[in-house]
């Protein structure tokens, strides 16, 4: 009988693999929806302190890689107000003879310069901020508004340090600070927010036009020229109430106000009380010049005679006018520089 061959049998069509379906966030994890924003948003707090632990990362990183691999590390934060002040003290408080209300010429530059510093800096770090951080803008999403905040709060460090040096310096030059050094707090948290909302609208200028980064260092240095070197009380009292224009540099009364609030037991200015006209030879030889100051003067083609001025010395005025007038100037500032951030926040991605 013939046998026939056993056939091998037909394999079975193998069913398509289905699509696998998208992996579901567990349901305990918040959800963020990205949606395009048009105009003035609000802050959304609720999302900035979700993200507290990535704006605790950006300040750490910040600080540790400030003074890597340098030699001095944070002694700069030490050596880079004092040489200042010494060049301060030497240009302004040795040659040029500018008052210093009462306080000895170093304390003086050197109070104002710790603060200036810190703002300075902030304001600087801030405006980088977004351009030094463009792969953070690019790849994930995340509150932009954290990364020039996180850099306001990185110089907190070096200024903590400087202040404690000046502090020393103080009581080395026999100035005792007395309780107002209480409202320092205050005058720091007007520096920051200053300096964020100036920083905030230049970072979102950066993004666009890198001509900022070259610009943002001459106007603080302008800008530390008409804040550190005269103070307010050597205003001309003649200019009345237009001296207190000054104070809408919101830095004015932040300065002032920490010179005062730091030696106020020492400041003291000399004010004008009487002035007599006498002859040219009834001149004593020798005049005090905290009390006395001669001006001379022709009054008349042929005699000539002089005016002796005596002055009696008052404490230095809190700077309250300049502090009232700059912390609206100030919120202005921070307030208009968050809208700005945010309405240009949405082409930060495309045009960096």
């Amino acid at each position: 009988m013939a046998t026939c061959a056993s056939q091998p049998a037909m394999p079975k069509p193998e069913k398509p693999d289905r699509p696998a379906e998208p992996a579901l966030p567990p349901p305990d994890l918040p959800v963020t929806i990205i949606q395009p924003v048009k105009g003035w948003v609000s802050l959304d707090l609720k999302e900035l302190w979700r993200y507290r632990e990535l704006f605790g990362f950006l300040v750490w990183r910040d600080v540790t890689v400030r003074y890597k691999q340098t030699v001095l590390g944070f002694t700069w934060a030490l050596l880079v107000p004092v040489v200042n002040s010494g060049v301060f003290t030497a240009l302004f408080g040795r040659l040029a003879r500018m008052p210093t209300d009462g306080l000895p010429p170093f304390l003086f530059y050197m109070s104002g310069l710790v603060i200036w510093r810190y703002f300075a800096t902030a304001m600087n770090a801030a405006s980088n901020s977004l351009v030094g951080n463009q792969p953070l803008l690019t790849k994930i999403y995340l509150p932009r508004l954290i990364i020039p905040g996180a850099t306001v709060i990185t110089p907190l460090v070096d200024f903590a340090v400087a202040f404690v040096l000046t502090l020393l310096l103080y009581l080395y030059f026999g100035v005792i600070p007395s309780f107002e050094a209480l409202l320092l707090p205050l005058l720091v948290l007007m520096a920051m927010a200053a300096a964020l909302g100036v920083g905030l609208v230049f970072s979102a200028l950066n993004v666009k036009y890198r001509d900022v980064r070259e610009i943002v260092p001459i106007l603080l240095q302008l800008w530390m020229w008409c804040t550190i070197i005269l103070p307010f009380s050597k205003l001309p009292e003649r200019w009345g109430a237009w001296r207190y224009l000054y104070g809408l540099n919101p830095m004015a009364g932040v300065v002032e106000g920490f010179r005062w609030c730091l030696g106020r037991s020492a400041m003291f200015v000399d004010k004008e009380v009487s002035r007599v006209a006498v002859a040219m030879d009834a001149l004593p030889e020798t005049l005090t010049h905290s009390q006395r100051v001669v001006y001379e003067s022709i009054a008349g083609s042929t005699r000539q005679q002089a005016f002796l001025v005596e002055f009696v010395r008052q404490p230095v005025d809190a700077p309250w006018a300049l502090i009232g007038i700059g912390l609206p100037v100030t919120a202005l500032l921070l307030l208009f520089g968050l809208y700005y951030f945010k309405r240009m926040e949405r082409q930060f991605a495309d045009v960096i």
